[in-house]
């Protein structure tokens, strides 16, 4: 175990849609939904987010710019469908005061 890199480890072989992938990542611009699906079809809790390198000649130097935890997924779910319910609500309220 003292010998073993964290490297054996992180960038274990494994294919998402018929495609063979190393470390598993996102980008800041990925959907929480996608997201999601990508942490349980592999069994993770955590998935590293990348920002893509501006320059094309240097696509694979990546800048790890955030970590995603699967339970953040669902407080912020949680988070949008209570501002959705009082926006809602609201809404609602002014129609009946107004008379609509």
């Amino acid at each position: 175990v003292n010998t073993l890199l964290v490297s054996s480890v992180c960038t274990r072989g494994m294919s998402y849609r018929g495609r063979a992938r190393g470390l598993l990542t996102c980008y800041p611009n990925t959907t929480l939904a996608m997201a999601r699906e990508l942490m349980e079809a592999k069994g993770i809790k955590q998935l590293p987010v990348v920002k893509r390198s501006r320059d094309h000649n240097r696509e694979r130097k990546r800048r790890v710019v955030g970590l995603l935890h699967y339970d953040e997924l669902w407080h912020c779910l949680r988070k949008e469908i209570n501002h959705r319910k009082l926006a809602y609500q609201s809404r609602t309220e002014n129609n009946l005061t107004n008379g609509h």
